[in-house]
């Protein structure tokens, strides 16, 4: 199931509910609402900007890295190696059920791919270096 249609079930439920349990209206239109700020969260993720994000009270300014820009700019630098200097690019790509991943292409035709999911941009980096090994 995508986040989309996480999101459409949970508003459909709600809509079901709504004259028959309120309380379950109330949860599923809350849990539309969290699935809606996930995927918000996510395409953020790719544009490498500042968000202000509240939890309990509290307003947080958190830096939503640029997975893609990351993978780019590693690929320069391993590029420089003689380790890696066959290396093609590292291509970061959001699959349709929200897992990560980054496919390591080499200039002779092979390839490696590496699971990021929930990674941060310095856990991918460290997964990508693992897999370089």
């Amino acid at each position: 199931m995508t986040l989309d249609e996480a999101i459409k079930h949970a508003e459909e439920v709600a809509g079901v509910c709504e004259f028959e349990a309120r309380k379950c209206a109330k949860e599923h239109r809350q849990l539309a609402e969290w699935l809606k700020e996930l995927k918000q969260l996510k395409k953020q993720t790719k544009t490498g900007h500042w968000i202000d994000h509240s939890h309990e009270g509290y307003v947080v300014n958190v830096l939503m890295e640029d997975k893609d820009l990351i993978c780019k700019e590693l690929a320069k630098l391993l590029k420089l190696t003689r380790n890696q200097s066959d290396l093609k690019a590292l291509r970061y790509e959001i699959l349709d059920n929200d897992d990560e991943r980054v496919t390591i292409e080499y200039e002779h035709g092979g390839s490696r791919v590496v699971n990021v999911s929930m990674d941060s941009g310095v856990a991918m980096i460290r997964d990508i270096m693992r897999a370089c090994e």
